[in-house]
């Protein structure tokens, strides 16, 4: 018995895996015309940098991942004095993260107008993936959330646990995984 599915939601992170969760959302959204496609862009803390004094400076978390979610080893990166300058003089904090959505945003969009599809939308989220988006969804009655497979891989996955597998465990609604 196939479901009338209303409301589809991808996850989507601007990597790989949310890229082919996209896509597959589009190809629900075609065998369902009638849905309504949600986007959802989660920006995570992590990736804050914090201005004291007019000087920016990344959050002690932001060292060690990088805006994609891999570990970067503080010891061998080097140092990007002269780009925080950069930043110190042409833009605030809130520019910065104001343009990393848009560049996601126009991503999705474009992507989206490549495919017709009537009823979609983009939306941000703040805070921890996995909590935001499960959030979400029981609010907003979800049929159906679609997410990429996690990154992360041995002892990572075990003790963090994937963004992938908590929305599975919580939603209220049906789980794709896209690979």
């Amino acid at each position: 018995m196939a479901q009338n599915i209303k409301h589809i939601i991808v996850g989507f992170d601007d990597n790989e895996e949310s890229m082919k969760a996209l896509e597959w959302g589009v190809s629900m959204a075609k065998m369902f015309p009638e849905a309504k496609l949600t986007i959802l862009h989660v920006f995570h803390e992590n990736y804050r940098e914090t201005v004291e004094n007019g000087v920016m400076t990344p959050s002690p978390r932001f060292t060690t991942y990088s805006p994609d979610g891999m570990f970067v080893d503080p010891t061998q990166v080097t140092p990007v004095s002269s780009e925080l300058n950069q930043y110190r003089n042409e833009a605030s904090t809130h520019s910065i993260i104001e343009n990393s959505i848009a560049q996601t945003k126009s991503k999705v969009s474009t992507f989206i107008q490549g495919h017709n599809i009537m009823h979609h939308q983009f939306e941000v989220l703040e805070g921890n993936a996995a909590s935001s988006i499960n959030e979400y969804i029981n609010h907003h009655r979800a049929d159906l959330i679609i997410v990429g497979n996690s990154g992360k891989s041995g002892l990572e996955k075990l003790f963090l646990g994937s963004t992938s597998s908590k929305i599975t465990k919580n939603a209220n609604c049906s789980v794709l995984i896209a690979k």
